[in-house]
């Protein structure tokens, strides 16, 4: 998570580029949204803790006990070319990222077998053009689900490489 999201105590963003009709892109959006919340603070034990809370309760309203470890972000659509060339940076940083690569881009991610094929990447243009979704999951250059936790640089495709990716968020947010 970065620094400025740290002191500011935000939680991060996952985008999952998601395809409705496809099982494994509603389970792995179903995980990530039960997830992202966790329980806030357990309950105080102490007399003068209960008073704080109590009065606090009064003054300032109810407070939400439930936090987010991160947002979640529902993209039904194709990367955009900054996403496109953040998601090719990723594929150094974590080896689940270059098979989640594969998984999402089968034309171009067999292409890739050591950290240097990343160069010889397609860019944007050449993977997307002006093609709509349907036409690029047709022709197996975009297979959804794709989810990218921008905070972290890290890729995901399936669920055990999302359980992988949602680690750094149960470190980072620990109470």
């Amino acid at each position: 998570m970065s620094m400025f999201k740290s002191l500011q105590q935000l939680p991060g963003i996952i985008t999952i580029f998601h395809n409705p009709q496809s099982a494994l892109s509603q389970s792995l959006l179903k995980t990530l949204n039960e997830k992202a919340i966790k329980l806030g603070p357990a309950q105080p034990k102490s007399l003068v803790d209960r008073a704080s809370k109590q009065w606090n309760t009064i003054t300032k309203g109810p407070q939400n006990d439930h936090l987010e470890r991160y947002k979640v972000d529902i993209s039904e659509g194709a990367p955009t070319p900054d996403q496109f060339a953040f998601i090719k940076t990723a594929l150094s940083i974590h080896p689940m990222c270059k098979q989640a690569f594969k998984s999402a881009f089968p034309k171009w991610g067999s292409a890739i077998n050591h950290v240097s094929d990343i160069n010889r990447l397609p860019d944007y243009k050449s993977v997307f053009g002006k093609k709509s979704v349907t036409q690029l999951i047709d022709e197996g250059l975009f297979v959804p689900p794709l989810l990218v936790d921008w905070d972290n640089s890290l890729i995901a495709a399936d669920e055990s490489s999302l359980q992988k990716m949602l680690q750094n968020h149960s470190k980072s947010t620990e109470i």
